[in-house]
């Protein structure tokens, strides 16, 4: 076998040649006994001056030679044609054009008899010479095919589930939107003592199952990493005492103290997302409430604990003296389904991922939520955020388009209800009934339509009376996303377009583009509330009569 180290014969003495023949024949060795095949080549000059240069084979391991099915590789031609039979692959071409460019190549091939069969080929140059590799691939192939597949199905998984969610979200919350929406007309009426608290039960296990509903839906998003978080400028100190007011009397009855405070030195308007930094809120003194005895004290305390330029860095804590988290338990507590012991699951209720939410929720915001517990003694959650500082005009502008409950029924009549007509395009009985209900309590004229083909027959009859449009998604006959469309395509002038405000259980992120993308100026989820509701008729109405709504 030729030596892939070939000395230079004139320059050789005796013992150095000595030294030099061993290492070469264990390189020898060692090329021979790799599981990869090695083929050396060698450039030869044309006899002609008008032939193509050509190679001869310095060395070839024997896998190379077992893999192209010869005892011994002797020519290159020999090389060229076993690669060009048995991989459709022209290795004469692509030495010259190594040889030419001074470039290494790599490319992977596969049999033409056995597909599944797949070579890792790599040709270098090395001095005057070209270093030919070739590796089997074939189950590293297979590997990455099977993860391809195994990333489909997961992606497909996903897919489904998500539109399962989705599906399940609407079916749910459309018959909810009907249970909650009915008992708080009822509660709105003249009731005994007894039947209002039976109604307030049933209000609040409605609004509980709709929290779970909720929670299931960002986890799933989170699974997803579809949480998206806003920044706006807010009042702080409004937002805590929406939830204080809400939180007092969700203690009402159980004998629990419940304390808040701030910091002065906080500033009044921070820009974040107060929704989400809501939601965290909620879901802790909402556990601390639950898990906290008669007597005992809930405490939520913000604090400013740094500051830089233009920015804050506020500490939120919420502590109560409940039944606590036993030791070997911390360290799960914020996993998804997690429950201090599963006794308690049916002791307090709940789906166990208030916690892993909020958690996310928090890190979304840059932040992490922690937690320090003696059982028996009590909790304490804490939480830092950065918020920027924004400017008062900021908050000024803000709140200039909000409306607070107590002010809907003062401000909504500025808008002379009577002269104003809303078409409602809702299919469901009992959604119809809670939507004009509230109409008919705000003194606003209405037209009903019980699909999207009659909402366009009533639009085109009664377009210059119409106000605005209340517009359901999911309808017999034209669905609202149609019906819009067409609505839309009537308008006249296009400066005047008619506010169509998006009434539906579908919820997802991706609906909401769909809807405004089609033509909705905005979007209230089922079950409505009543006070996003009349905020937004107010303001739809408003802007159009200022100069036109923008879809």
């Amino acid at each position: 076998m030729n030596n892939i180290l070939e000395p230079v014969k004139s320059e050789a003495q005796q013992p150095v040649s000595s030294q030099s023949s061993e290492r070469e024949a264990f390189l020898d060795a060692v090329l021979d006994n790799l599981i990869d095949g090695v083929v050396v080549l060698e450039r030869e000059e044309p006899m002609a001056s008008s032939s193509l240069p050509t190679f001869r084979v310095v060395f070839a391991n024997r896998e190379a030679c077992s893999r192209l099915g010869e005892e011994h590789l002797q020519s290159a031609e020999q090389l060229f044609e076993r690669w060009n039979t048995k991989f459709g692959i022209d290795l004469r071409d692509l030495c010259l054009r190594c040889w030419t460019t001074r470039e290494n190549h790599l490319l992977d091939v596969h049999a033409l008899d056995d597909p599944s069969h797949w070579e890792k080929l790599s040709l270098s140059v090395l001095d005057h010479r070209i270093v030919v590799l070739f590796s089997d691939i074939s189950q590293q192939r297979r590997d990455q095919h099977r993860m391809v597949e195994a990333k489909e199905r997961a992606e497909r998984a996903a897919m489904v589930k998500s539109q399962f969610l989705a599906t399940m979200s609407h079916e749910i919350r459309t018959p909810m939107n009907g249970t909650l929406g009915m008992i708080e007309l009822l509660l709105d009426e003249e009731l005994t003592q007894e039947q209002r608290e039976l109604a307030e039960g049933a209000h609040e296990s409605t609004a509980s199952l709709l929290r779970i509903i909720n929670d299931v839906l960002d986890f799933s998003k989170n699974e997803n990493f579809e949480l998206k978080i806003v920044e706006e400028a807010f009042s702080i100190r409004e937002l805590l005492s929406t939830l204080e007011a809400v939180f007092e009397k969700r203690v009402e009855g159980k004998d629990v103290e419940y304390l808040m405070s701030i910091e002065d030195d906080i500033a009044d308007v921070l820009v974040g997302d107060p929704g989400r930094l809501q939601q965290v809120l909620v879901n802790l003194v909402g556990n601390a409430i639950k898990f906290t005895p008669s007597c005992g004290i809930i405490y939520v305390r913000v604090e400013k604990i740094g500051e830089d330029e233009g920015a804050q860095h506020i500490q939120f804590s919420v502590a109560d003296s409940g039944i606590g988290i036993p030791k070997e338990k911390l360290s799960t507590i914020f996993q998804p389904f997690s429950q201090v012991d599963p006794s308690l699951s049916r002791a307090y209720g709940g789906t166990g991922l208030g916690l892993s939410i909020s958690r996310d929720l928090v890190r979304a915001m840059n932040g992490d939520l922690t937690v320090t517990s003696v059982e028996g003694i009590g909790s304490r959650f804490r939480f830092q955020l950065h918020f920027p500082v924004a400017q008062v005009t900021a908050l000024d502008q803000k709140l200039s388009d909000v409306s607070h409950p107590k002010e809907i029924e003062e401000s909504f009549p500025t808008f002379a209800p009577n002269d104003v007509l809303i078409l409602v395009a809702e299919d469901n009985a009992v959604n119809q009934k809670i939507v004009t209900k509230l109409l008919e309590k705000y003194g606003c004229r209405y037209l009903l339509a019980e699909n999207g083909q009659e909402a366009v027959e009533l639009f085109r009859a009664h377009g210059e009376e119409i106000s605005l449009v209340l517009m359901d998604i999911q309808m017999p006959v034209m669905t609202g996303i149609e019906a819009t469309r067409r609505i839309r395509a009537m308008s006249d002038p296009p400066g005047q377009e008619m506010p169509i405000l998006a009434l539906t259980a579908h919820v997802l992120e991706e609906d909401r583009a769909t809807f405004l993308e089609a033509g909705m100026n905005e979007i209230i989820g089922k079950p409505i509330n009543r006070q996003a509701l009349f905020e937004q008729i107010s303001r739809l109405i408003e802007r159009n009569d200022q100069g036109g709504a923008s879809s």
